[in-house]
Order: structure tokens, then C-alpha cells, then sequence
């Protein structure tokens, strides 16, 4: 390997400018670039070979040569080398992130290339802009650069490039949720492929359009429908798989097809198939070592097992998904840390050689001076010019003390500047760490919450006013049907907030479902049973006395057929509003005072209430997260007399604009205070 890099240098220095390529060894190309002796056509093509050498994994540094590229490019008037670096600029900013300055670069290439008519960099330029803005949402913007990079590149029958184009286009048709549009793209890419008889690209296209009939099948609410689209993704996948069997695709893509074909089976309750497909996955990311495949199984594998309601093996594999997440996280850190170290190298040699270049920059001018000065005074006393050249000599060293102080606060500045960017990136990523588990386990949560559809088939006139305190909540709304004619809703608020409160939640709509499937049908039977699972759950969880957490619930069971409604209520109130000759009473059942859970008096069977209902009755249930809030003028709570006068006033108003009037209230109540707890308020009318 040393003597081709030798043999490299040889040629680009005394023979002359060829190409560059990425494996070419980069200090071959630094030698090209600072050697002055060489033409600056062939310095260009060092240089910019170096900064796109260095765009992903050092992104800084290809910023700081590109931008000295373009000066080099301008100088020796080769404004397509301005326009690469532009991209080249661009691109890492976006590898950092950074959107808005690598569109600014990206615009800046697109105005050279238009001018001197690179209709090939021209494409290139629009494809860039599209994907920022795909990556910022903004389809619209993203849609239309991309069609204006493809009707460039049919214009240059650059059948590959079109195939890109196409593949970027249904990219954003799939974000829009536009599946129709998304797959008649990458069909379009697909027939390409098959021309071109590029097997891979085959099958990768065969994953998009498998991953569009995924997405339509996740929101399909007709069954039969969503059956077709989990069978097409399967075909789909299938048949990309089969080609990477062919072509002996690396394992990496085979452990994605695996999480893809595993995924909707999940989706259509299969769980010994998607168990298997996602076991493949795992296992070749085991063998591999592939940390991100393995967690993506684990995380797969964790609702898997929530879908066939195997809490135990779901709660297992989403602590192996935060163990390696934590895993990889610290791993990034340390890359982060060396990442930076080498940043810091490649600035001190661009200081040394620049501090280097200036310092021979000054020896040549003192010297010219010093010649001016003796052929000037070669007449003057030789006192003078000795007393002359003494003070420039002082003087210049008093600039040579001043310039190296600047140097090192330079240097200290730059070190600081890095410290505290570091610090920053790693507040962020923890920042990101804590808001991606706390948003997947809201996922978990709302999707064990009663589901519109069985709430609206159940319920004709209803409204739910749900706002938790943080993204994940303690208070829960749950329901099922008992038998043919009745129909079970709760209303709760769990022990805690935020994600204790949501375990907590979890455990306990668990538990209510299990009575249920035992077969109980009466409301405290069913509310006695939770309470003996809920105990006996938390009776190990390391305390003295067994674990105290439960929940306060109302729970209701609607006989619609004959007009009666049984309730049990712990802690937590019933309040049925009635229209009478008199005007608008409320009735309220009133609560135990013990919770669902351990207290002193859980051997106390809850109490049930028949209630014979009447048309028109609205029947409320609620936390105390509402009542319970700080605010308006004097800072003090809403208490639940004033919450009961507002529904009272507002009973005979249709559902939906009551619950509009509760949120206006609350909002205007809380003003500039923070939200306190939990609030759930759910109205039904007969």
C-alpha cells in the first residue's frame, strides 16, 4: 500500500493533474494540495477530493476545505469546482443537522450550475434541496424539486438518475399518507430496474412498495381491506427477499426484510409467524453484532408481545431495547469524543501550517526592508543606522510577544468553544433519549385505552375531555361489552402521573380485563376481583407491607335495553343530571372512600347502585385532576362544587359542545399556572 500511495504522489507531482478517487490515500492528496509548486488545477482536485472524502465522518473539517476550494476555484476561474464545493458544503451540513445552512449552500450551487448550464449538477442541486425538505415536512417544496430534477434527467436519458427520481418522489407521496401516488412511483422505478436488470435495486423496490401496503394496512379501518394490504406487503416482501437470496444480499438487508415481514404479521395477529421472522432478525443482528437491527427486533418483539397481551415477555424485551439502547448511546459518545479529537488535530496542523506560512511571509518582508534600508542609508552615519536597525529589532520583538499571546487565546477560545459544543450534543441526545421512551410508552398506553370504534358502536351521545399532565398519564378511560345487551365503562385515575402513572394504568386496565374474561357480568364483582389482581400483583414489589397503588374509579355497566345502569364508585363520584318540571337537577352517587387496592378496609366488598335511568339523563364520570386545579384571579382551586354548577348548566347542550365549553374553561381557569395532575371527564346521554 505504501509504495502505490508513492507511486500516486509521484505521478500527480511530476506528471501531471489525473483523477482523484475515494481510495486514493489522503495524505497523498494533502501533499498534492500544500505542495505550491504544483499548477492550481491540480491543488483543486486535491482539495476538493478531500472535502468530499471528509463530508460524513468529519464534517467540519470538509466545510473548512471546501471553502477553501471555492477560494482556489475562483482565483483560477472554475466555477464548476465552485458549485461542487458548494454541495459538498451543504451536504455536511446536513449530515449535521443543520437544515438551513445546507440549503443556503445547496441554493448556491444550484445558481453556478444554472449559470454555466451543468444540467447533470443542476438535477444534482434540486435533488438536495428536495431532500431537506422532505426531511423538514414540507412536501410540497420537496415534491416540486424533485420533479425538477426529473425532467432534467429524462432530458439527459440518465436512466439511473430517473430511477433515483422517481424512488425520491413516491418517498414523499409515502409521507404525505398519498400511497396511490407513492406506488405508482416506485413502480415506475421498479420497471426501470427490471430493464436495467439491477436484481438489488429490484428488491429494494420491492421493500418500498411492500412498506406503502404496511402503511395502508396500519389505517385501514374496513377489515377485509386491511387483510388485502397486510397481504400485499407480504408478497411484496416476500418477493424482495427471494431476490436477495439470489444475489446473496449482505445480512444486514435480510435482518430488514425480516423486521418488515415480522412487523405484518404482528399487525395481522399472527404471532407465531411474526415470532419467527423477528427471531431471524435478532439472530442476524447477534451474529453481525449490528446493535441498531437488534434493537429494532427488541422493540418489535416488546409490542409483539403487548399485541397477544404476554405483558411479562413485552415488559422483558423493552428492558433489553433500553439496555441496548443505552449501549449503542454511550458507544455514539465515545465516537463523539474521538470525532472530536481528531477535529482538534486537523485544526492545530491548519493553525501550525498557516502560523508557519505567515512566520516565512515576515522573514522575506523584513529582509526586503532591511534592503531598502541599507541602499537608502548607505550614506548615513553608521551610528544611526546601527541605533535604527536596534529599534526594529525591539520592535519586532515586542510584535512577536503580542502574537503569540493572540495565538494561545485563540487556541484556549477554540478549545472552550468545543467543550461547550460537546456538552450541548450531549444534553440533547439525552433530551431525546427521555422523549422518544416516554413517547413510545404513550403509544403502548393509548392503544390499551377504549377505542373510538367500540365507543361509538356502543354509545350514540357521549363526549371524553382527556388531558394528561405529561405525554403519558395516570387517569384512564376503559371499556367492553358484557353479554349481548349491557355495555361496561370506567373512568380512573391511577397512582402517580407521568410514567409511573402509566404503568400503573396498564396493570390496572389489565386487571379489569381479566375479570372480565373470568366471566363476572356485575359491576362489584367485577370491581372486587380487580382489586384481589391488583394487590396480589404489587404484593412483591420489595416493600414492607405489599405495594399501597390501586387506582379511584367509577365504574358502569349500561343496560340500554331496559333503561338501568349498575355503578360502583371508589372514590371517585357518579353524577346523573335529570330534566324535570323544575329545570335541571344533578343526582350524585357518591363514592366509598376506598380505592381499588390495598388499604385498610379492602376486605369491604364494594357497594352496587341500580339506577333506572330515563331518556334524555347525562350521566358523568370524572378524576379529580379538574376540580382539583390552581388558577383563575386568586390562584386556588376550581373545587368540584363550581365544576358541578358548570355541567349542570350546560347539561341540555349537545355533547360535543359541552366538552368544548369544559376545555375553554379549564384553559381560561389554568391561565399562565401549570397543570397539576391528570383530567378526564367523560358525559354520556341517554
Amino acid at each position: 500500500m505504501k509504495n502505490t500511495s508513492k507511486f500516486i504522489t509521484f505521478v500527480l507531482i511530476f506528471i501531471g493533474c489525473s483523477a482523484f478517487s475515494q481510495k486514493q490515500n489522503l495524505d497523498s492528496l494533502w501533499k498534492v494540495y500544500k505542495n505550491e509548486l504544483q499548477p492550481d488545477s491540480c491543488r483543486l482536485k486535491a482539495i476538493d477530493a478531500l472535502a468530499w472524502s471528509y463530508k460524513a465522518n468529519n464534517p467540519d473539517s470538509a466545510i473548512l476545505l471546501a471553502e477553501n476550494a471555492i477560494k482556489l476555484a475562483q482565483k483560477i476561474d472554475q466555477p464548476k469546482y465552485v458549485g461542487n464545493a458548494y454541495s459538498a458544503i451543504g451536504i455536511s451540513h446536513r449530515n449535521k443537522g443543520n437544515y438551513p445552512e445546507a440549503l443556503k449552500n445547496y441554493f448556491a450551487a444550484l445558481k453556478i450550475r444554472e449559470k454555466i448550464n451543468d444540467k447533470k449538477g443542476i438535477a444534482a442541486s434540486y435533488n438536495n434541496i428536495a431532500i431537506i425538505y422532505e426531511n423538514q415536512k414540507n412536501y410540497s417544496e420537496a415534491l416540486k424539486n424533485n420533479l425538477a430534477a426529473l425532467k432534467i434527467r429524462e432530458e439527459l436519458h440518465d436512466k439511473s438518475a430517473i430511477a433515483a427520481s422517481y424512488n425520491n418522489i413516491g418517498n414523499v407521496y409515502w409521507g404525505q399518507k398519498r400511497f396511490e401516488d407513492a406506488l405508482k412511483n416506485y413502480r415506475s422505478v421498479l420497471k426501470i430496474r427490471e430493464e436495467q436488470g439491477d436484481k438489488k435495486g429490484i428488491s429494494t423496490t420491492f421493500s418500498n412498495i411492500g412498506n406503502v401496503y404496511n402503511s395502508m394496512a396500519s389505517l385501514e379501518k374496513n377489515k377485509i381491506q386491511k387483510q388485502k394490504n397486510d397481504n400485499e406487503a407480504l408478497q411484496y416482501y416476500f418477493s424482495s427477499l427471494k431476490l436477495k437470496e439470489e444475489i446473496k444480499d449482505d445480512k444486514l438487508s435480510f435482518a430488514i426484510n425480516y423486521i418488515n415481514i415480522g412487523t405484518v404479521y404482528t399487525s395481522m395477529l399472527k404471532a407465531k409467524e411474526a415470532q419467527t421472522y423477528l427471531g431471524k432478525a435478532l439472530q442476524l443482528g447477534i451474529e453481525t453484532n449490528n446493535k441498531e437491527i437488534m434493537l429494532q427486533s427488541y422493540a418489535n418483539l416488546s409490542i409483539l408481545d403487548s399485541t397477544v397481551h404476554d405483558y411479562k415477555a413485552a415488559f422483558r424485551h423493552y428492558l433489553l431495547y433500553t439496555t441496548l439502547r443505552d449501549t449503542i448511546n454511550n458507544e455514539e459518545t465515545k465516537k463523539q469524543t474521538l470525532k472530536a479529537a481528531m477535529q482538534y488535530e486537523f485544526d492545530k496542523k491548519e493553525i501550525a501550517s498557516k502560523a508557519e506560512q505567515d512566520k516565512k511571509d515576515a522573514v522575506v518582508a523584513e529582509e526586503k526592508q532591511k534592503q531598502k534600508i541599507v541602499i537608502g542609508l548607505v550614506s548615513v552615519v553608521l551610528g544611526l543606522v546601527i541605533l535604527f536597525l536596534f529599534l526594529l529589532y525591539s520592535r519586532f520583538r515586542v510584535i512577536q510577544k503580542q502574537k503569540q499571546i493572540i495565538e494561545l487565546k485563540e487556541k484556549q477560545t477554540q478549545q472552550q468553544n468545543l467543550i461547550i459544543t460537546q456538552q450541548k450534543q450531549l444534553v440533547e441526545e439525552k433530551h431525546k433519549e427521555i422523549t422518544d421512551s416516554i413517547n413510545y410508552a404513550e403509544r403502548i398506553q393509548r392503544s390499551l385505552l377504549a377505542s373510538k370504534k367500540t365507543l361509538d358502536e356502543n354509545l350514540k351521545d357521549y363526549f371524553i375531555l382527556f388531558r394528561p399532565k405529561d405525554v403519558v398519564s395516570g387517569d384512564f378511560y376503559w371499556a367492553s361489552k358484557i353479554d349481548d345487551d349491557k355495555f361496561c365503562l370506567v373512568t380512573a385515575d391511577s397512582t402517580g402521573h407521568g410514567v409511573p402513572g402509566a404503568i400503573m394504568s396498564m396493570l390496572n386496565m389489565n386487571s379489569l380485563k381479566e375479570a372480565i374474561t373470568k366471566g363476572l357480568n356485575k359491576a362489584d364483582d367485577i370491581l372486587n376481583y380487580t382489586r384481589t389482581i391488583i394487590i396480589n400483583t404489587l404484593a412483591n414489589d420489595g416493600s414492607t407491607d405489599g405495594g399501597k397503588d390501586g387506582m379511584d374509579c367509577s365504574l358502569l355497566i349500561f343496560n340500554f335495553k331496559e333503561l338501568v345502569m349498575d355503578c360502583v364508585a371508589a372514590n371517585n363520584p357518579v353524577w346523573i343530571v335529570r330534566q324535570n318540571v323544575r329545570g335541571a337537577e344533578l343526582m350524585e352517587i357518591k363514592p366509598q372512600k376506598m380505592p381499588v387496592g390495598k388499604h385498610d378496609k379492602q376486605n369491604v366488598p364494594f357497594a352496587k347502585h341500580s339506577i333506572q335511568l330515563q331518556k334524555g339523563d347525562t350521566i358523568y364520570t370524572l378524576t379529580d385532576g379538574f376540580s382539583d386545579q390552581f388558577g383563575g384571579e386568586k390562584r386556588k382551586k376550581f373545587m368540584t362544587k363550581n365544576l358541578k354548577e358548570l355541567l349542570l348548566a350546560n347539561a341540555a347542550l349537545p355533547m360535543e359542545t359541552q366538552k368544548k365549553i369544559l376545555e375553554s374553561r379549564f384553559e381560561k381557569w389554568i391561565g399562565d399556572l401549570e397543570q397539576i395532575d391528570d383530567v378526564t371527564i367523560i358525559g354520556v346521554r341517554i
